[in-house]
């Protein structure tokens, strides 16, 4: 499901790679490019990042959101639960276990209504996001990772528009799923 590499996505691309260094992290790799373009050879760099989820869950008939501390930008953001695909595994499968470690809440298969998916900044990073929404059946305790200092909060839709219209809402994979989820609910494809 998760879309092909970029060589493969279009045989007659108007850039052709000449050579490509890798530079990995933990988390993501930085690629150094020498392309053909035009006729001129140009760098090109941009971050690779593995293919990741967000969940948009409905638990008690509200929103369930977090609140999560942001090392990069050193503050507590709003944001839809979500995180990488593990290796092996579907993007519904690693929408369910990201929801369930990061918040506790529990969504069974049927639960889970594909969104489909987007590129966040694909002039700069690969990454891939696949969206879902959630109707979450129980919620357990979470088994969030070391680094995840976060809290669950329930919010109704309206709350969540005020606070998207307040620019308090910034996380970019959940406007996508909000956007997604409001325009098939308002185009009657839910």
């Amino acid at each position: 499901m998760v879309q092909e590499d970029k060589q493969t996505k279009d045989a007659a691309a108007p850039m052709q790679t000449l050579s490509s260094h890798e530079i990995s992290t933990e988390r993501f790799a930085i690629v150094e490019d020498k392309i053909l373009v035009h006729g001129q050879v140009r760098p090109y760099s941009y971050v690779k990042i593995k293919s990741g989820v967000c969940i948009l869950p409905f638990y008690q008939g509200k929103v369930a959101l977090t609140r999560e501390y942001r090392y990069p930008i050193s503050s507590y953001q709003w944001q839809l639960p979500g995180g990488c695909i593990d290796p092996g595994e579907s993007p519904l499968e690693a929408g369910r276990r990201e929801l369930q470690e990061e918040t506790g809440l529990v969504v069974p298969p049927e639960g889970m209504i594909d969104l489909g998916w987007f590129y966040p900044s694909y002039g700069s990073t690969n990454e891939q996001i696949f969206l879902f929404a959630a109707q979450v059946s129980e919620r357990i305790p979470p088994q969030r990772e070391v680094s995840e200092v976060m809290e669950l909060y329930l919010k109704s839709e309206a709350e969540l528009k005020q606070m998207i219209a307040r620019n308090e809402f910034c996380h970019a994979a959940g406007l996508a799923a909000l956007l997604r989820y409001w325009t098939r609910q308002e185009l009657g494809l839910l």
